[in-house]
């Protein structure tokens, strides 16, 4: 179901368990904004006391607090069952709840990796198809030829599923093994080239040892 914006504001004390992700929440794109919680992060701030951190963002919708940023700080304060300090921000539209998201990930804390500027280009590329490549490129910190193999993995991975939407099972499920075994494959040649490479810089009797 999607989501229904509240316009509440102001400075929160909030439970863990009084918050819900994008995706949960039902914000348009929402999961697309969230990226993975890294352990190491969590693991550091579980050594440091709730009430010392920034506030985290969230935005109130009828589903409840959805968190806009602050999700390491929240899988933290869910370990040591504190409550957390937030600001909640109104927000006008689905979109504005994505950017900020991705903006905030851009910004501070952990820094943001390349998928998660990646995907910010992909979301860019088809929320303003006004905007040029270069432009998306400023916007997100990559570079342009980065910005347009982004788009295109996307564009591959929807044409994917589109694809299995249309198969049977039997049809989907072979499609699938035969993308497996195709990974596996290039694994074990990249693993294969790399091995080559090793073993042409090391003497024969290194070699017999290892194998050994």
């Amino acid at each position: 179901m999607p989501a229904h914006l509240l316009p509440d504001t102001g400075e929160l004390l909030l439970h863990p368990d009084d918050l819900i992700s994008l995706a949960d929440a039902g914000i348009s794109l929402g999961a697309f904004a969230m990226r993975p919680i890294k352990k190491a992060v969590v693991d550091r701030l579980l050594l440091s006391e709730p009430k010392d951190w920034p506030p985290i963002l969230v935005t109130r919708c009828d589903a409840g607090y959805a968190i806009v940023d602050g999700y390491h700080r929240h899988a933290a304060a869910q370990a040591k069952d504190e409550p957390l300090k937030a600001i909640c921000q109104p927000f006008h539209s689905d979109n504005e709840v994505v950017e900020a998201a991705f903006e905030a990930n851009l910004k501070h804390g952990d820094p943001a990796d390349m998928e998660v500027r990646s995907n910010y280009a992909y979301y860019l590329h088809v929320t303003y198809p006004d905007l040029t490549q270069v432009e998306i490129a400023v916007k997100t910190g990559i570079r342009q030829p980065t910005v347009s193999k982004a788009i295109a993995k996307q564009q591959e991975r929807a044409e994917k599923q589109q694809k299995l939407k249309k198969m049977s099972e039997e049809e989907r499920a072979r499609f699938l093994r035969q993308q497996e075994i195709e990974k596996s494959c290039h694994t074990f040649t990249r693993a294969s080239l790399t091995f080559l490479k090793v073993a042409g810089e090391i003497y024969d009797g290194e070699m017999l040892a290892l194998l050994n």
